[in-house]
């Protein structure tokens, strides 16, 4: 799957193979979840066939209708997680952006089933 970037959008890839799951840009759109629906539509097909899953996050700007959508992917993979799916996140944050390092962490802390890395970015 693979959904290019809009204006209000980020960019995202998934790949069924690999496993891996990448959001980059920045998630403002006004539905977040027409959007994201189908996203999450993809990621149910992959938690049946048990893949492990990558995901890497270089999101610059995300509004809290998006965050919202996001928590509630990260909680159906913290589920599957806790019944033995394998689940990393690495979560990409620029040094200068407090609030999408502090996201990460939050994030990190709600979902313990997770494995995540943190990776600060230079300008």
């Amino acid at each position: 799957m693979y959904i290019k970037a809009g204006d209000r959008t980020p960019e995202v890839q998934i790949n069924p193979q690999s496993g891996e799951v990448t959001f980059s840009g920045e998630s403002y759109p006004e539905n977040a979840i027409h959007f994201y629906k189908p996203i999450l539509d993809k990621l149910e097909e992959l938690f049946l066939n048990k893949t492990p899953l990558q995901f890497r996050f270089e999101l610059i700007y995300i509004n809290s209708s998006s965050l919202g959508m996001l928590r509630n992917l990260m909680s159906t993979v913290n589920q599957h997680a806790q019944q033995g799916l394998s689940a990393t996140v690495l979560w990409q944050a620029y040094e200068d952006d407090d609030s999408m390092r502090e996201m990460g962490e939050d994030l990190q802390e709600l979902f313990p089933a997770i494995t995540f890395q943190t990776q600060i970015l230079k300008d």
